[in-house]
């Protein structure tokens, strides 16, 4: 992308195309996971919340992916030196709290149903 060989039609095109994108990883890898779990722990909440949480960090991912280097672009920054570790913390801070957030919404649901 620094050295101009990508262009894309438009910033919202390209954004739109890249959640899709994120969207479908999400929610691929997010039913594997949560099969996997529903196999494992025989509970369809704790695969919910699993792919639930798999959907939307993924989303986050590749949002932050497409958006950081651009904006590190914009304000004349080599996108290479510093959005993959940008990338890296927002996943992982996002990532932490729609997990917890989503086993809390998922827990909340069980203590109302009881």
């Amino acid at each position: 992308m620094d050295t101009g060989d990508f262009n894309f039609t438009t910033f919202t095109q390209a954004l739109l195309k890249e959640s899709f994108v994120g969207l479908m990883i999400g929610v691929f890898m997010g039913m594997g996971a949560a099969l996997i779990t529903f196999i494992w722990k025989e509970s369809l909440l704790v695969s919910a919340v699993i792919f639930i949480a798999m959907l939307l960090n993924s989303f986050v991912a590749v949002l932050s992916g497409f958006v950081i280097p651009v904006a590190l672009r914009t304000i004349r920054k080599d996108p290479a030196v510093s959005s993959g570790v940008l990338v890296t913390i927002i996943t992982d801070i996002f990532g932490f709290f729609i997990f917890l957030g989503t086993a809390h919404i998922g827990l909340k649901m069980i203590g109302e149903s009881l």
